[in-house]
């Protein structure tokens, strides 16, 4: 008998236990929490999205038409 109480007792707490992390999952985070461990930028942008895909500023090749970063880093090979 004493066996069958406390497996009653500890399916009773196993059920309150997964209702409770249920219940706190549920609430809607405080205002001005991170979600999750990792912190976003205003962008929206992960640190190393920032990194890889900064913009640049584009100059268009006077001689060929294309849009390069420098001019001076650029060449044109037999375009014209």
């Amino acid at each position: 008998m004493v066996k069958l109480i406390v497996l009653v007792a500890v399916i009773v707490a196993v059920f309150f236990a997964f209702k409770y992390i249920k219940r706190v999952k549920a609430q809607p985070p405080p205002p001005g929490a991170a979600r999750g461990a990792r912190s976003r930028d205003p962008g929206g942008r992960f640190g190393w999205a920032r990194r890889v895909f900064k913009a640049e500023d584009m100059v268009e090749c006077p001689r060929c038409g294309t849009f390069v970063r420098s001019i001076k880093d650029h060449a044109c090979r037999d375009k014209a």
